[in-house]
């Protein structure tokens, strides 16, 4: 496709005939582990029975964890063979698409696929519109188990960015918001997220449970001055590719508030929700009324 990136030819079953490494193409071994790799870097390009044996080291790829990975080849003595070494990358990034059509970024952090941009669908999964009200502004109190959907005080322009604003009880209908193969987060599932992210660095100045800038875009949060709260210095925010935008949320009365100040997300969880603040750096937790709306994240099946 003009990236460097190309389809590998078919795989035999021992090995691999050539390594592109360095503009050239070195005769090789390859265990079978690599055999399932389908898009490669600048790698895998022919197979061919040159007889060459030899120790790779590490000698599998860890699909596990994103970034590049370089391997080393050993040939084995009274052979005429070099070593060599070349350069896996490893993409934690794809796309999944709704039911109506919507295509999104989704990301790999640790064990879980999550959606890397807040759901905009008005349908659900059997293609059934998810109701709205006539006036975005109307009070729906009264109403017992209320499934809505709105923008942000009826803006359109932010919607490929903060998503759509969804009552709990549309969140949660058993046709489903999410794409097919998706859900929504159930409350260990975000503590999962949480605890990978603690774990591995990604908190403020890499230590600690302050992670709320891993997550959050680079754009659209309002300016706070602390340093390590998502709000300060946003273009050092979303090491995680998570890109979390400040969605703001609607009450059940009709009024909308902390567009640019919050993210709210609900959880599977009755009135369960997770948030992150603009003058806070920790993804924090709590509960609200379920007739409110907040945004919705998915997550992989």
């Amino acid at each position: 496709d003009g990236t460097g990136w190309f389809i590998s030819n078919p795989i035999s079953k021992n090995q691999l005939r050539t390594v592109k490494t360095e503009g050239k193409d070195v005769a090789t071994s390859i265990p079978s582990p690599f055999a399932r790799i389908d898009l490669v870097k600048s790698a895998f390009r022919w197979v061919a029975d040159n007889g060459i044996k030899g120790i790779w080291v590490p000698e599998k790829i860890n699909t596990s964890v994103a970034g590049e990975f370089t391997f080393a080849f050993t040939p084995d003595p009274g052979q005429c063979a070099t070593g060599t070494t070349m350069t896996i990358e490893v993409i934690n990034k794809s796309t999944v698409a709704d039911a109506e059509g919507n295509v999104y970024n989704t990301v790999k952090l640790g064990t879980q696929w999550w959606m890397a941009q807040n759901l905009k669908s008005t349908k659900y999964r059997n293609g059934e519109l998810i109701g709205t009200t006539d006036t975005v502004t109307k009070n729906i109190s009264g109403e017992s188990t209320p499934k809505y959907q709105w923008i942000y005080k009826d803006a359109e322009t932010k919607v490929d960015l903060f998503g759509r604003l969804y009552t709990w009880y549309a969140a949660t209908d058993s046709r489903g918001v999410c794409p097919a193969g998706w859900h929504l987060a159930t409350p260990a599932e975000w503590t999962t997220l949480a605890t990978f992210l603690t774990d591995n660095g990604y908190g403020y100045e890499g230590s600690g449970p302050d992670i709320g800038k891993s997550l959050a875009a680079t754009a659209e949060w309002t300016a706070d001055a602390t340093p390590g709260n998502v709000g300060n210095d946003p273009a050092s925010n979303n090491s995680s590719d998570f890109a979390a935008y400040p969605g703001g949320s609607r009450s059940a009365a009709g009024s909308f508030t902390k567009a640019g100040s919050a993210a709210f997300w609900w959880t599977s969880a009755t009135g369960s929700f997770r948030a992150l603040n603009n003058n806070a750096a920790v993804l924090a937790s709590d509960t609200t009324s379920n007739k409110n709306a907040l945004s919705v994240r998915c997550i992989k099946d």
